[in-house]
């Protein structure tokens, strides 16, 4: 039985079928816009266009402008007329009709999509958006139930509303926090406002506040908590929080994770999900997030402003820099000690034995309030250590010590048998002091108790610990265990264990959590080890090192790893492989050279034809970057040809590429182009988007020499889409740059300039950086920003030119780019000159020139000094 057959047009009716609810409202979603439609139907915005022009000339489409949730503009948005219903419920209506394979509880069946779809909905318990069912009929030849049941998530209908707290402690009665209970529950009703943040010190009551309105919103709304690691990464919170939107029936989001889209461009996908969910988001421990992850929350705080609907609460010890109070839509609860009153009614509940005391001596914070009413009082305590050394330890058996030691060495809850054997009787006593709780995922302690517990260990203590605690945790599934499995493997010194782990799970686990996977592999000693062990150590920690962006420390491991193993041929072609390709990353052309060829003789060697396929490559590479052009395409030449009889196709595509571009560095015009088009159709058939985008660039430059400027314009915008599609961002914002210089040069000025400003106004192409959450730009955002400043002077905007440069400033300042900084100087001469204030235009030179003379560039150095002998 044959796969369903649609085409993109059919899809696309499809597709606005499914929103035509929202024709008439004043503000749409994303995904009747051209932009939006394209990243559903996973195909290019100018094809997207081509089709909705082709529908409108028959009547079957109407465009309007309207609000787009989460775009800063109005833009063009598509509905159906009815005469594009009548057309899409035919195509609808005969899909349905179409019979196809079907596998459910493990039986197979030749039946029609109409019956699949009913099946679906009924295991379900909602129906599946139908363009989601066609596609996957499309892709494959047998629908299994289970299979699209777990993509879509099962059984939502029994469950109004969902529910899903990980980390989150089971909320305790509250005491005197009418007031602050009060003011969140009004923000989070106030449709005006998006995001809150409680703030206050450690043991405050912070999380037992958010923890009640958590539980008081389950039934009412979608809630969801998740208390954040230190070693939590982008990748891992952004896994549970689209789980819990899937679980909504909005999964957007999770499929652009799924196809490897960048952070940024995740941002518009959240918006998309979050519209009209109404959830309720909770984050604690929002103080413990690393940089990269600051970054994530601070592009998810904006998607919930985008919303409109959706909101995000962030508990933290102190107020993240990227969150202001004064941003529209933002409120900040500091919580305080508890008033006499409200403390005194917390001792009393607690059965202190003198409440009064305890209130005194507490000063009214929650945390002390709970220890010191729980344990007793023999002497006054200046503050919280000084009170759990004294008093609290003081009264502790040594079996509940011991159990309080050994959670300490955990960094997340564990189940009880993590720490007690068969007797409970100390644990049933620590949970009634207060010292242990309960939690979702199992038994914790307040950070502080276990920060003070752990300090307090001796070294063989803590040895012996960590080395039970790594039983528990290797019974444990999933990365998050691998990761604490290894984390105690190193923590106890146990090489030899940690050693092995490493080689086994530590790339698998650097997929997730990068940072901390190297920074315990490189706990391990190498002393000692036999050559072949070093090796596959050395090269890991290379591996790693690459995996974290530390090329130059990962290509000296590879070369460290080399010297040590000398009999395993397969071995040493992937280490030189990986050298070679870090060496002309770091333009060091004859170490990579020497590299790439030794690679490929120990490839040749052992009949690996992919491993030869990818060294001639290289090589080539290496050959034209030295302009050793006969030797690049012989080297192309025999990669392509070995590329052919493997049947790889985006091999082919990248051979075809270069070959076209030494034929274009040989004068060959009309060659260079065939084979540019020929390697684009290779790369595009198989959704090689780089390779695509790569082939497309160079097909517009190839215009642009022939001054084929309107077909260049094109090309160069459907090369910035592919590169978007590719997830690289910054090549993304190059190409666009490009594409605007092209429209002034064709004297589309105010076209250009609206394209410039357009992706600078793009959430989901911004990155944000450390804790201010300040923009982090790249070297994309400076190609925009010259683009911009260029069509500012051809429009005699001056003003508008020396604001971008100040724009400029902060790109290159955030790049720490001297040279940037220096033709940014020389950007704001040129403006001051046309303005007529020429001492401030030779100021700025001067400045420019001591840059470039610091940093060795002769060329910038030249420029500068014919613009000064000009003015």
């Amino acid at each position: 039985m044959a796969r369903l057959v649609v085409s993109q047009n059919e899809r696309l009716l499809i597709h606005l079928m499914e929103f035509d609810e929202h024709r008439d409202e004043p503000e749409v979603p994303l995904a009747v816009c051209q932009e939006g439609i394209a990243q559903r139907l996973q195909i290019q915005v100018h094809t997207v266009s081509r089709a909705l022009s082709s529908f409108q000339a028959e009547g079957l489409v109407n465009g309007r402008l309207a609000h787009v949730r989460g775009a800063p503009r109005r833009r063009k948005t598509y509905f159906l007329t009815d005469k594009g219903h009548k057309a899409a419920h035919s195509i609808r209506d005969q899909l349905l009709k179409g019979r196809l394979i079907f596998e459910e509880n493990g039986r197979t069946v030749e039946i029609s999509l109409s019956e699949i779809s009913d099946r679906l909905s009924k295991g379900r318990g909602g129906a599946i958006p139908f363009l989601y069912l066609v596609d996957h009929a499309c892709e494959n030849e047998i629908l299994r139930s289970g299979t699209i049941l777990a993509m879509y998530g099962a059984g939502e209908k029994v469950r109004q509303y969902i529910a899903i707290g990980m980390g989150r402690p089971i909320a305790e009665t509250l005491f005197g926090r009418d007031a602050e209970l009060g003011h969140l529950q009004e923000w989070i009703g106030d449709d005006s406002t998006h995001s809150i943040l409680i703030s206050g010190m450690a043991g405050i009551g912070k999380t037992s506040l958010a923890s009640r309105v958590f539980e008081d919103l389950s039934g009412k709304s979608h809630v969801f908590w998740y208390s954040l690691h230190t070693w939590d990464t982008e990748e891992r919170v952004l896994s549970v929080l689209t789980s819990f939107l899937r679980s909504l029936d909005r999964s957007e989001a999770s499929e652009c994770v799924s196809r490897g889209y960048s952070l940024g461009d995740l941002f518009t996908p959240l918006v998309s999900d979050l519209n009209g969910a109404g959830a309720v988001i909770f984050l604690d421990d929002v103080h413990k997030a690393s940089d990269p992850l600051q970054s994530l929350l601070a592009i998810l705080q904006d998607a919930v402003g985008a919303s409109g609907s959706s909101k995000l609460v962030l508990l933290s010890r102190s107020r993240p820099q990227f969150y202001s109070k004064a941003s529209t839509g933002s409120c900040e609860l500091e919580l305080k000690v508890l008033d006499d009153a409200s403390a005194r009614k917390y001792a009393e509940s607690a059965k202190a034995v003198d409440p009064s005391l305890v209130v005194n001596m507490s000063r009214g914070h929650p945390l002390l309030l709970s220890l010191m009413s729980r344990g007793g009082i023999t002497a006054v305590a200046k503050d919280l250590v000084t009170f759990i050394e004294y008093e609290v330890c003081a009264t502790l058996s040594p079996d509940e010590r011991s159990l309080l030691e050994l959670l300490s060495i955990y960094r997340h809850p564990v189940e009880a048998v993590a720490i007690i054997d068969q007797d409970d009787r100390a644990l049933v006593s620590l949970k009634s002091k207060g010292l242990i709780t309960e939690q979702e995922t199992g038994l914790w302690t307040h950070d502080f108790l276990r920060d003070f517990f752990l300090s307090r260990l001796s070294l063989q203590s803590k040895l012996l610990m960590h080395k039970n605690a790594v039983s528990y945790c290797s019974q444990n599934s999933g990365i998050d265990w691998q990761l604490e499995t290894l984390f105690h493997h190193v923590e106890a010194r146990d090489w030899d264990s940690a050693l092995k782990y490493s080689l086994e799970h530590a790339i698998d686990i650097a997929h997730e959590f990068p940072g901390e996977a190297l920074s315990l592999v490189s706990r391990v000693p190498l002393d000692g080890l036999d050559d072949r062990t070093r090796a596959e150590t050395t090269f890991l920690r290379g591996q790693l090192k690459e995996m974290n962006n530390d090329d130059s420390r990962a290509a000296d491991d590879y070369a460290s790893a080399l010297e040590f193993i000398t009999d395993d041929d397969e071995f040493r072609a992937s280490i030189l492989e990986s050298l070679g390709n870090l060496k002309s990353q770091l333009e060091e052309w004859n170490e990579s050279f020497k590299a790439h060829e030794s690679a490929l003789k120990l490839y040749e060697k052992s009949n690996n034809i992919g491993g030869q396929i990818r060294e001639w490559l290289n090589l080539g590479g290496d050959f034209r970057k030295r302009q050793e052009f006969g030797d690049a395409r012989d080297a192309y030449s025999r990669a392509l040809t070995l590329a052919s009889k493997k049947e790889d196709r985006p091999a082919q595509a990248a051979c075809l590429n270069n070959i076209a571009l030494l034929d274009w560095d040989e004068g060959r015009m009309k060659d260079a182009e065939r084979r540019l088009k020929e390697s684009v159709s290779l790369a595009h058939a198989v959704k090689d988007h780089r390779g695509e985008a790569k082939g497309l660039e160079n097909l517009a430059e190839l215009l642009r020499v022939q001054l084929r400027l309107s077909e260049m314009t094109c090309l160069l915008h459907e090369s910035a889409e592919a590169f978007r599609r590719a997830n690289e961002i910054e090549d993304y914002k190059r190409l666009l740059a490009a594409c605007a210089e092209s429209l002034s040069m064709q004297g589309m000025i105010n076209d250009g300039i609206d394209l410039c400003v357009t992706a600078f106004s793009r959430q989901e192409i911004r990155k944000r950086k450390g804790l201010m959450g300040r923009p982090a730009f790249d070297y994309g955002d400076a190609a925009l920003s010259f683009a911009l400043m260029g069509l500012f002077r051809s429009s005699s905007s001056i003003k508008r030119g020396l604001e971008e440069t100040n724009r400029l400033m902060d790109i290159a300042e955030s790049l720490d780019d001297p040279t940037l900084h220096a033709r940014g100087g020389i950007e704001i001469a040129l403006f001051k000159e046309e303005s007529g204030d020429i001492e401030s235009a030779i100021d700025e030179l001067k400045a420019a020139e001591g840059l470039l003379l610091a940093a060795g560039d002769k060329e910038g150095l030249i420029a500068v000094r014919m613009i000064r002998g000009r003015i």
